[in-house]
């Protein structure tokens, strides 16, 4: 999987775990760019993306089959950029923000939010 900011999507990838190759790009998210943009992103347990939204005041979670939202994490501040699951369950999708340039007082802030249902994958330790 991978964000494209600027050209407001999120793409998705076949990989080759002995080789390491990716092949067949295709397109799986489509944002609208009143939205904002696309910043980092992560997977839950059922495979739903969860993508956050710089300038969007929120993170959005997509069905990675259809490109539908499902559900929408409002936050107090714009410059959401990056977004992943922790917590001993996995069950807390912690929110990066950004401050640059902005200054309301939540801006940079770290957010913990539980989501009822909704938990992450397990890290997978790399072997290089």
């Amino acid at each position: 999987m991978h964000r494209d900011s600027v050209q407001y999507r999120v793409d998705a990838y076949d990989f080759d775990v002995p080789t390491g190759q990716i092949s067949n790009p295709r397109t799986i998210i489509r944002m609208p760019v009143e939205l904002g943009l696309p910043d980092g992103c992560c997977v839950d347990s059922d495979g739903n993306i969860w993508v956050a939204i710089w300038g969007g005041s929120c993170v959005m979670c997509y069905d990675p089959h259809t490109g539908n939202p499902l559900r929408k994490v409002h936050l107090p501040t714009p410059k959401a950029s990056s977004c992943w699951f922790g917590g001993r369950a996995r069950d807390t999708l912690y929110i990066t923000t950004a401050k640059r340039s902005h200054t309301h007082r939540s801006a940079g802030a770290l957010f913990a939010v539980h989501i009822p249902g909704v938990t992450g994958l397990p890290c997978v330790p790399f072997r290089g």
